[in-house]
């Protein structure tokens, strides 16, 4: 589900009505992106989208009612929905499965970096479920981590994302060492 490298990728053929390929070819015009782009995030989102739907169903939801949401959050209610989130999280493991990925086999570091970058790809970025606008994770050694987002959901979306990735450091027994918020970003570091 990772937005593919400059190497060919398997080719995938399908048939759509005269109507949707004039839509289709006009989006891409309209927003500068290629027809194969777009048929990529199209899956990944419609992957993303069906994991686990009998126990975690999925919805989309605009930004605007999202960020409404979140500021009438207390901050008791944001801890909540990023544990909720977190346990949501560790659930959704059918990408895990199909590919291979044993979290045991790997040590801390790797499963932390794995679940982070996981989510720097997948769910965090716009052809994600679009949470943030950028987001990094780096790693230095096998004992430091840096992660950083930007987004346009508020200072409690900023407490949210904090909370949800300290949950998935605490699992792999990391620790925040260094904290920087904002209502519109977010960067934390992190240490065995």
């Amino acid at each position: 589900m990772k937005k593919s490298s400059q190497k060919k990728d398997n080719f995938v053929t399908i048939r759509v009505s005269d109507e949707d390929l004039m839509l289709l070819n006009a989006f891409c015009e309209n927003f500068g992106i290629s027809r194969s782009d777009l048929i990529r995030d199209a899956v990944a989102q419609y992957f993303f989208m069906s994991l686990n739907k009998d126990k975690n169903p999925k919805m989309i939801l605009s930004k605007k009612i999202q960020k409404m949401m979140f500021d009438s959050l207390n901050p008791s209610k944001i801890e909540d929905m990023a544990e909720a989130s977190f346990k949501l999280g560790q659930e959704d493991d059918l990408v895990d499965q199909v590919l291979n990925k044993d979290p045991k086999k790997h040590n801390n570091f790797e499963n932390f970096l794995y679940i982070l970058k996981s989510l720097a790809d997948n769910i965090f970025p716009e052809n994600g479920q679009n949470w943030c606008k950028k987001v990094s994770v780096q790693a230095k050694n096998e004992n430091k981590v840096f992660f950083a987002a930007s987004h346009d959901l508020g200072q409690n979306f900023s407490i949210f994302l904090q909370k949800l990735v300290e949950n998935y450091a605490h699992f792999y027994h990391f620790t925040p060492y260094k904290l920087d918020i904002s209502d519109s970003s977010i960067s934390l570091r992190f240490k065995s």
